[in-house]
């Protein structure tokens, strides 16, 4: 870790059973490994966490949430959602996220578990919370267009997306997602 090979870092405290370090370390490098395309990695690790680790660290199993969700694993991914939910934490997520109250409702948007009106009202809450730098702030933008797209918006859904297509680089991420979706919506 300290070399700056936090990948390498995670599988050697993994190895070492030393779950609260690479819990550490991987909530907080998940957004930037998701953005740059390696979920393969993430899911590995958030598989190699026990459902003790999730219950410790309710942020992780919001993260695990997410990578579950992404890799097709909706099973998994409800299973830490429930976790997430019924879950406190008073302390900064490592994650990068604002808090982990929204870091949470950006979970519920993007499982959308209580249909559109709900995903609008957690996007709402995460994208006040998360600011213009914050890698989170795109996901809830994101999940902000996609409640307004479910709810016949298009405009409105095409405006947010415009919002995340300017606010990626401030973010560190990339605004491919925003712009995929808005050129299908001009389509």
């Amino acid at each position: 870790e300290r070399a700056g090979r936090v990948e390498a870092a995670i599988d050697h405290a993994l190895a070492g059973a030393d779950e609260a370090t690479a819990a550490r370390l991987v909530l907080a490098i998940t957004l930037s490994m998701h953005y740059a395309g390696h979920t393969d990695l993430l899911d590995r690790w958030i598989r190699a966490f026990d459902e003790t680790t999730f219950e410790r660290l309710p942020p992780l199993a919001v993260v695990g949430a997410l990578v579950n969700g992404v890799t097709g694993r909706a099973e998994a991914a409800e299973r830490l959602a429930d976790i997430a939910e019924r879950s406190t934490f008073a302390g900064s997520p490592a994650g990068g996220s604002a808090s982990f109250e929204s870091a949470r409702a950006i979970l519920r948007a993007v499982m959308a578990r209580r249909g559109p009106d709900d995903m609008l009202a957690n996007s709402r809450l995460a994208v006040e919370a998360e600011p213009v730098t914050s890698q989170w702030r795109p996901m809830a933008l994101y999940g902000l267009a996609a409640a307004h797209i479910l709810r016949g918006e298009f405009a409105t859904a095409d405006a947010v997306l415009a919002e995340a297509g300017e606010g990626a680089a401030p973010a560190g991420t990339s605004p491919f997602f925003g712009l995929a979706i808005r050129s299908t919506l001009a389509m």
